[in-house]
């Protein structure tokens, strides 16, 4: 906003523009370099899973363009985020590490129908970088927001084994921002024995034990919410900012402080100038509060557990939903599991509630939201 009132997107930048510069990716000085720098003592064969769960993180973006792709392009030929390559290659260190058995991928198409999926971009890497046999890689790939993740994958574990194992050893695998909801989520679903696994943790454990300085720089870099805090010009109009193409955003001055561009300006497409870690973790807070405040959000995405056993042992949990709070929604377990269900699937939809903006500021997190992600935080095994 000008001194006039007037809100500006600058057509020309009136800094010198940003250029093209190439981003490192996370990436080990060799496949298996966690395997390579653990102790025999630290390989624990009682810690190996049965399932590692691998959440994508996308948008899938065109290669060509480095941006969401166009859904009238009938053909495209795909990219993965850095968030999300991270998050493969640290499945095939934990692999190689014998610290799972087989390995499910779950990510749906966030770049269209004509485009391929985070799942399936995540296999590419792990067959060609690790080159992990495919027959230890499940895909679950129609699933396009965490909660769906959820429901998918079980029904891709479930189907796999015939059967639904409460035994099974299962790991979580995910962007360090997003473990505290996927651990909320993982207890929401039913699970309480798991082990949850940070993707840029693992890189830096492997950084810190072989000395590798440019890859800890990177790691931490990635990790530091200081890096790119806020618009340095304020006469940029920033909804509007997000809704410029890639080219229209390189022309604009850097947001940073320093006039110059910052790591994740560099990232290529939808990740340039918009997906940084203090706007992630933003999100993650608002997303994570309403697990707990507010049934009406997460609730409807039971319904998509296939299995009847698995999903009624959920909901006949007070610690995960309370019996007032399933019958505010209409919910009798007394029905049958395919009405319980048919109930539930409402919620997906037409009744699901979505988290209120408040929730983007952690300061106003209830009692209750703090002490359960506290605990959930101080249970579990994290790397």
């Amino acid at each position: 906003m000008n001194e006039g009132g007037e809100i500006l997107v600058l057509s020309k930048p009136i800094e010198q523009p940003r250029q093209n510069i190439s981003v490192n990716e996370v990436k080990p000085s060799h496949p298996g370099a966690l395997r390579d720098c653990l102790s025999e003592k630290e390989k624990k064969p009682s810690q190996k899973v049965d399932y590692l769960m691998v959440f994508g993180q996308g948008p899938v973006l065109d290669k060509e363009t480095m941006d969401k792709p166009d859904p009238n392009k009938k053909k495209v030929d795909n990219e993965a985020i850095p968030w999300m390559k991270t998050i493969a290659r640290a499945a095939g260190e934990l692999k190689l590490a014998d610290a799972c058995d087989k390995i499910i991928l779950t990510g749906g198409k966030t770049g269209g129908e004509n485009s391929k999926s985070e799942a399936e971009l995540m296999k590419e890497i792990l067959v060609s970088e690790y080159h992990i046999p495919e027959n230890d890689i499940l895909l679950e790939d129609k699933a396009t927001n965490t909660l769906t993740n959820f429901a998918f994958t079980l029904n891709t574990m479930d189907s796999y084994a015939k059967t639904f194992d409460q035994n099974s050893k299962v790991g979580f695998l995910g962007t360090d921002f997003h473990l505290a909801r996927i651990r909320l989520l993982a207890k929401q679903f039913g699970m309480n024995d798991f082990s949850a696994f940070s993707a840029e943790q693992i890189f830096k454990l492997i950084a810190q034990r072989t000395g590798d300085a440019e890859l800890l720089d990177l790691i931490n870099i990635r990790l530091n919410p200081n890096e790119d805090l806020v618009p340095d010009d304020s006469r940029i109009d920033w909804p509007a900012f997000q809704t410029l193409s890639t080219e229209e955003k390189s022309e604009q001055p850097s947001r940073s402080a320093m006039k110059a561009p910052s790591y994740y300006e560099k990232q290529p497409g939808l990740e340039a100038g918009s997906k940084d870690i203090l706007s992630m973790f933003g999100g993650e807070n608002r997303w994570t509060a309403g697990l707990i405040d507010i049934p009406e959000y997460w609730i409807g995405y039971v319904g998509q557990i296939n299995n009847n056993e698995r999903m009624m042992l959920i909901l006949t949990n007070p610690k995960i939903v309370k019996p007032e709070e399933l019958q505010r929604l209409g919910v009798s377990l007394q029905e049958s599991p395919d009405e319980i269900r048919k109930k539930l699937l409402f919620y997906t939809s037409e009744k699901r509630k979505m988290p209120e903006e408040k929730y983007f500021d952690a300061a106003s997190w209830t009692n209750l939201t703090r002490e359960k992600l506290e605990e959930i935080n101080r249970n579990e095994v994290s790397y």
